[in-house]
């Protein structure tokens, strides 16, 4: 009795000491848009159709970028919204198209959108608001989209592939946008359905395998790392909050899970659920390959699994008519003949993996091949390019030499002028010259003769002169006999 209350005591102080961390650290809350997994059985979950079976749709506008690393942010966003919704199940799922696409939602609004087909899972990456995906990733390639334009596609190690693939891949981006568009559409206005239990560990391995693949390319690629450094110190904790709801929500998931399995284990015929899991889980994605080149290849293998996993699901389906001991016999009769599939299966996976390493082999030639062109243009290029340098430098030694021959031409024209106002300068010099001297020696003429002239005309003045004189004379003398008085008077006033 005093042992059962000593357990009893410690058992309390223990609920009391749980209680205390759950007020100090609260459970987060389950995101907004989730709905717990239904337990309730439920079929395999349909394919969606290959790309090359999708509807036709116009090829989307094709956009460039010219920063460098940014070709790495669309990729590089959908890394970071499969990183926050870390291991969860879907939140819910929806009827279109025949199919049962699966929906992660943020309580801010971003959507991730998925669904399986023949060669794995493919996935629509929203941002809040937008109709149209800003990233879609199957196994073999990822596309990114700006507002509707394809900007960037990438293989499937998460490497940008050169600009002409853009242009090889415009078709299927076209198809994958449209579909994506009406995935949206249908995530949006369709009535919510909860994801089975059963479903949900038979595709979970794969999901979370390309979650980590985007993890392991993410590290493999430097320039992406140089890009997601940036990008880190930009979001700070942005999504914090959202991993912290998606741990919990995943904790809750796994418990439900682990008791449907406890209960599923202890059926008659138990380890259903390992084996639906071992069917419906997909193969890890091929490298890089023409898609349209082994889709018989895919579809035979997509083929042999559903009939393996219609085999293995048949005495479920079949157990309300049938007796437990035929059930069990109906039940190892199909086990065979799934186990017959399998093989069946896996021989046509190794043929498939022979026809890929050849088809690898073929895209490294090609890549090599490219890169060989590549090389031989950059060298056409700069050979150009230094033809071009030396047309100009030729030209421009040209115009030197015309320039120069222009000056010494300008210089010998100035000269010649230069000589010929000079002779001509002297010439008149010499003229002028010579007019003085004829007009000195025509001043000297003209003197001379002036003077001759002078000394003709000396006597000859000298003799007027004395008759002129001698005529004042002969005037004078009767004035000063008519009147003496008269010329005393004249006298006196001069002096005399």
């Amino acid at each position: 009795m005093k042992f059962k209350l000593i357990a009893l005591a410690g058992a309390a102080a223990a609920s009391l000491a749980i209680a205390g961390c759950d007020r100090v650290s609260p459970r987060p809350a389950p995101p907004a848009a989730a709905l717990p997994l239904t337990e309730i059985a439920t079929g395999p979950l349909p394919l969606a159709p290959p790309v090359e079976a999708l509807p036709p749709a116009p090829r989307p506008p094709l956009g460039r970028i010219t920063a460098p690393r940014q070709h790495y942010g669309y990729i590089d966003r959908a890394y970071e919204v499969s990183d926050a919704f870390y291991d969860s199940p879907p939140d819910y799922a929806v009827y279109y198209d025949d199919i049962e696409p699966w929906i992660w939602r943020t309580d801010d609004d971003y959507y991730l959108v998925s669904e399986p087909y023949d060669a794995g899972w493919r996935y629509y990456y929203y941002e809040p608001g937008a109709f149209l995906p800003f990233l879609i990733r199957d196994p073999f390639y990822s596309y990114g989209y700006d507002r509707g334009s394809l900007v960037v596609v990438y293989d499937n190690r998460g490497q940008v592939l050169p600009d002409y693939v853009i242009v090889q891949r415009a078709d299927d981006a076209g198809r994958y946008l449209r579909r994506g568009e009406l995935l949206y559409q249908a995530a949006v206005t369709e009535p919510r359905r909860a994801i089975a239990v059963s479903q949900w560990s038979g595709a979970r391995r794969a999901i979370e395998a390309d979650r980590q693949r985007l993890i392991t390319w993410q590290q493999a690629v430097p320039d992406w790392q140089s890009y997601r450094q940036t990008r880190a110190v930009q979001e700070g904790s942005r999504w914090d909050a959202e991993r912290a709801r998606r741990r919990a929500w995943t904790d809750r998931a796994e418990r439900q899970l682990n008791r449907v399995t406890v209960a599923e284990d202890r059926q008659p015929n138990g380890r259903r659920g390992a084996e639906l899991q071992a069917v419906q889980s997909r193969p890890t994605a091929p490298p890089i390959v023409q898609l349209r080149q082994g889709k018989e290849e895919r579809r035979a293998v997509a083929a042999a699994r559903q009939a393996e996993l219609a085999v293995r699901r048949g005495p479920a389906v079949e157990a309300r008519g049938i007796e437990r001991g035929d059930q069990r016999a109906l039940f190892d009769q199909r086990r065979e003949e799934a186990r017959r599939l399998q093989l069946q299966a896996q021989d046509r996976r190794q043929a498939l993996d022979e026809r890929r390493q050849l088809r690898e082999a073929d895209r490294v030639r090609v890549q090599a091949q490219a890169a060989e062109q590549r090389n031989a243009a950059d060298l056409r290029g700069r050979q150009l390019r230094e033809a071009q340098r030396a047309q100009i430098e030729a030209r421009r030694a040209d115009r030197v030499q015309d320039a120069q021959r222009a000056r010494v031409e300008a210089g010998a024209v100035r000269e010649r002028t230069r000589v010929q106002e000079a002779q001509r300068a002297r010439i008149e010099q010499r003229s002028a010259i010579r007019e003085q001297a004829v007009r000195v020696q025509e001043a000297r003429r003209a003197a001379v003769q002036a003077e001759r002239a002078s000394r003709a005309q000396a006597p000859a003045q000298a003799a007027a002169r004395q008759g002129a004189n001698a005529a004042a004379h002969v005037k004078e003398q009767p004035q000063q006999q008519a009147d003496p008085n008269t010329d005393k008077k004249a006298k006196r006033g001069r002096g005399d």
